[in-house]
């Protein structure tokens, strides 16, 4: 849905219980709040619905990022700014997904330097780490065909977890999955062909307008509200359709 359409059908919605008007500036903040609203309210459900995983199939992305320095088993991930690790809009990750890495086999028997497929890695918490390592059947090992390994997240850096004996195998190459975060919707009344229109399919744009008409309509009374989301308003009284 184009971002003029997205607006106007904005202000038809307010206007069924509102007579204040909403400035193009003011829409573009309430509408990116709520659409990331809805995404992360829909990210919990992924698994139970496969209406909410087609909604959020453009937002699935792949990513296969080098070690830190050779040998190391760590990985980052660059970041900035509030949207965490980000560079461009296909780096800014909302949800992680999978971590798999590939394996340089060093000091075993048959598969000395040989380098594995990508292995799927589990997430270690450090509150189950000790119990893992102390369980036969879920400590990390290298050892084919029970191959089994962990991945540690701290802040953007992923290390993984290898067992306690493993001296010199290391991971080549660490592929993730995730989810990422939604690009910034900016309906621009003065420069119409710099606009950036939702970029979901109408059905789910729809949604979102629906849910930013309830949250104004709920909402406006509140000074704290009209601070954040309308104060904009009171400079651009005539920017409105």
């Amino acid at each position: 849905m184009d971002a003029i359409t997205t607006y106007k059908q904005f202000l038809d919605g307010i206007k069924k219980e509102s007579t204040s008007t909403v400035t193009p500036d003011a829409f573009n903040r309430l509408f990116n709040k709520i659409q990331l609203d809805v995404i992360v309210s829909k990210l919990s459900k992924t698994e139970l619905e496969s209406k909410r995983i087609e909604d959020l199939s453009q937002l699935l992305q792949y990513k296969i990022i080098s070690p830190d320095v050779v040998g190391s088993n760590n990985f980052t991930i660059p970041r900035t700014g509030e949207f965490g690790f980000a560079h461009s809009p296909s780096d800014k990750i909302l949800k992680l997904l999978n971590v798999a890495f590939k394996i340089v086999y060093e000091g075993h028997e048959c598969i000395n330097d040989s380098e594995s497929g990508y292995i799927s890695a589990e997430y270690l918490r450090t509150d189950e780490k000790y119990s893992i390592f102390n369980n036969p059947f879920r400590v990390p090992t290298l050892s084919p065909p029970y191959t089994r390994i962990y991945y540690q997240l701290y802040e953007n850096r992923i290390t993984v977890i290898f067992s306690n004996n493993t001296v010199d195998s290391f991971a080549s190459k660490m592929k993730i999955e995730y989810y990422r975060y939604p690009i910034k919707f900016n309906f621009d009344k003065n420069n119409p062909d710099e606009s950036i229109d939702c970029e979901f399919k109408d059905e789910l744009c729809q949604e979102i307008i629906d849910h930013t008409v309830m949250y104004y309509l709920e909402n406006i009374t509140d000074p704290n509200f009209q601070s954040k989301y309308l104060r904009i308003n009171n400079n651009n009284n005539n920017n409105t359709y």
